[in-house]
């Protein structure tokens, strides 16, 4: 029989916290339901829990029961920076959580620990009924993570209208590649096994999502295109020592300029190096975007539709690259969906940012609204890691509305520069680390490795980086 999860709450943003517990249990097994406290019969059977998240410590007729003490200041002074949490954040060391630490022995790090004498873990048992009460507020601190709540709040952006990655919080304590939403679910699955008396189901799968972005490669209409190109080459010869690398590179940006297949790392070599990996190649194209930064090729051009068709006909996945000002604005973003649905004649899938640009909760809500399906711009542009606490895909909630959104995020894990622009010796333990936690996690790693860049010690780091995820299964994207 599926252990059966029922969620009580009395926070002030229900929507929210119960969104976040749901994130919580759902991977473990579980069939979540949100409970009625008269539902006595339902809380007494074998296999179910009562897990109850608040303020108060309500009586519940539950045989087992676990109850997390709720952060009261973050609900009251949600959406105002003055609910955002103190840092350092607390850390809790493993002999104190009734169970094994996130991994090898690791504290917590849990930003919303409620304040009081008791130990942070309590178990309680009278006769029949079992309780585990903790006042590490799991709830909202997984929530903050999730959610990218910070960002909503911080107002500071780079020259591409992102929130600086050294301002994350995720960044600055140290967890970018830890993923503490998953190390919480560690922990919950810990004390539910306790709870039922035997371990709810772990996942032990890890699922591979393969993409590229498509910035370059096709024949420019507009912009410094040879600038650019000599740039890279430059970059390749003086800083990364590769001078195949740059002659490539140049043999690609020709075979751009005359609408010409690219030598190295056509849109064939992808799909065959996705094939031989048993991986569905995602692309992402831009659709004539308005900022000047901007892809600068023609998406209806007869050589981008080409190869829109072939990746199509091979049966691999078309995705929008939004373009820097669609990001936030919906006419915009409704123009170059549109498009590229004209130029694939099929309706795109999902949506990827142009420089990972995404304002919260604004960029999910107007991807949702054109009709993708999923967003894959939860990401670091210089490092690997997971900038949503999580390894694993998980719905999208918009914190203005308060409500989940019809939109899974797939956040990125690795991307070619993060890796590429590390000193050799640290490329191998960076990516090795990544993939070990998605793997410990059951989560789903995403690749984003430009369509530009499979030219020489690219596509060998790319295969090296795929090599180390063997064992991936296929993603399941909607």
């Amino acid at each position: 029989m599926t252990p059966r999860i029922h969620l009580f709450t009395d926070c002030s943003v229900p929507e929210a916290a119960l969104y976040a517990m749901r994130v919580l249990a759902e991977p473990l097994g579980f069939e979540v339901t949100e409970g009625t406290g008269g539902d006595a019969e339902a809380l007494q059977r074998a296999g179910a829990v009562a897990w109850s998240y608040g303020t108060g410590f309500q009586d519940l007729p539950a045989a087992a029961r676990l109850h997390v003490e709720a952060a009261r200041g973050f609900w009251e002074r949600y959406g105002r920076t003055e609910s955002l949490p103190a840092m350092p954040y607390p850390r809790v060391p493993p002999a104190l959580l009734e169970g094994n630490g996130p991994s090898a022995g690791q504290s917590a790090v849990v930003p919303f620990v409620v304040s009081g004498e008791d130990p942070p873990v309590a178990w309680r048992q009278d006769g029949k009924r079992r309780c585990l009460r903790t006042r590490l507020d799991l709830v909202a601190s997984a929530f903050f993570w999730l959610t990218r709540y910070e960002e909503a709040l911080i107002g500071e952006r780079d020259a591409w209208g992102r929130v600086p990655e050294d301002r994350l919080s995720l960044v600055r304590a140290g967890l970018a590649d830890r993923a503490p939403v998953d190390e919480y679910r560690e922990l919950l699955a810990v004390w539910f096994g306790r709870l039922l008396g035997r371990p709810p189901s772990r996942p032990t799968r890890f699922q591979v999502l393969f993409s590229h972005d498509v910035d370059s490669g096709f024949r420019v209409v507009r912009g410094p295109f040879w600038t650019h190109t000599a740039r890279g080459m430059a970059r390749d010869v003086l800083r990364h020592r590769s001078p195949r690398t740059a002659l490539e590179l140049g043999a690609n940006a020709v075979a751009a300029r005359l609408e010409r297949p690219l030598p190295f790392g056509s849109v064939r070599h992808i799909l065959d190096l996705a094939e031989r990996h048993g991986l569905t190649s995602h692309f992402f194209f831009m659709a004539n975007g308005t900022h000047r930064d901007d892809a600068a090729y023609d998406v209806l051009a007869p050589g981008t539709r080409q190869a829109l068709a072939t990746i199509r006909d091979a049966g691999h996945r078309i995705g929008l690259h939004t373009g820097l000002d669609a990001a936030v604005d919906a006419s915009l973003l409704r123009r170059e969906w549109d498009l590229l649905a004209h130029a694939l004649a099929a309706t795109p899938r999902g949506v990827r940012t142009h420089f990972l640009r995404f304002e919260v909760p604004w960029t999910a809500r107007l991807a949702q609204e054109v009709g993708a399906r999923f967003d894959s711009s939860a990401g670091f542009a210089d490092r690997c890691g997971f900038r949503t606490g999580t390894t694993r895909p998980h719905v999208v909630f918009d914190l203005e509305s308060r409500r989940a959104l019809d939109l899974v995020e797939y956040p990125i894990a690795i991307m070619d520069k993060a890796v590429y622009n590390l000193a050799p010796g640290a490329r191998r333990v960076v990516v090795s680390r990544v993939i070990e936690a998605v793997r410990r996690h059951g989560g789903c790693l995403t690749i984003n490795w430009h369509y530009w860049y499979f030219t020489h010690r690219y596509r060998t780091l790319c295969e090296e980086v795929l090599a180390a995820a063997r064992g991936g299964h296929d993603a399941r994207v909607p």
